[in-house]
């Protein structure tokens, strides 16, 4: 099994302010150690971006956002640390969501096995998700000769922590897929603290995403 690392996101949804997010703000007043002057500036009432290499920052009204590409280790981002940093700066923004989104390509599988575990063995995934109860979605394209299964959604519910995960898990070509494992809180308008088991909890959340996919792809 190969793994292929394309980003790790942070996406907080509340009520924001865009106009707040510039390079000035980034880096003067929160004081984020970011390498290089950023490449591209926008900012409009209602949608901003800033980019710098490997990084990238976006705000509208309903949600905020943090990209970081380019990364060789998944537990090095510096996303959730940035996040904690800039809702510090902005401590009476209202909020009610935040998820981390881990997406990678897998490849160099059994794709039999792979489909066997998500379709005829799913009583497997309950050990391997650490969860009582999941949904799955199951995704195919059919032909008068047959079916070809090109994905699935995996949502379920992570008991001990009061949190969401879900797995997508699509076919991009011939034995490789893209994987995007989200980990999500909500009710952060209730409770503002649940919002640790982001900021506070990426180590974790990273150990919960290594599990599952070794789970699930090494048995493919």
């Amino acid at each position: 099994m190969r793994v292929e690392n394309n980003f790790v996101s942070v996406v907080t949804l509340g009520s924001f302010n865009p106009s707040i997010l510039t390079s000035h703000f980034l880096i003067r007043e929160c004081g984020l150690e970011i390498k290089g002057k950023a490449t591209r500036e926008e900012r409009t009432p209602v949608v901003s971006r800033v980019d710098y290499p490997g990084l990238s920052f976006l705000a509208d009204l309903d949600r905020f956002q943090i990209i970081e590409r380019e990364l060789d280790e998944l537990g090095k981002s510096r996303v959730v640390e940035f996040l904690r940093i800039y809702l510090e700066k902005l401590p009476y923004t209202p909020l009610s969501k935040c998820g981390v989104n881990i997406n990678v390509n897998v490849s160099g599988i059994n794709e039999r096995a792979l489909i066997a575990v998500l379709t005829e063995w799913k009583k497997d995934l309950f050990k391997i998700l650490g969860t009582e109860n999941f949904a799955i979605e199951t995704r195919s394209r059919h032909r008068p000769e047959g079916h070809r299964y090109v994905g699935w959604t995996i949502i379920y519910a992570i008991k001990k922590e009061d949190t969401l995960g879900r797995l997508t898990i699509s076919k991009k070509r011939n034995s490789v897929y893209e994987v995007n494992y989200n980990y999500e809180v909500a009710k952060l308008e209730k409770n503002h603290s649940r919002l640790e088991a982001i900021t506070k909890g990426y180590p974790r959340i990273v150990k919960h995403y290594e599990k599952a996919i070794r789970a699930i792809f090494e048995e493919g």
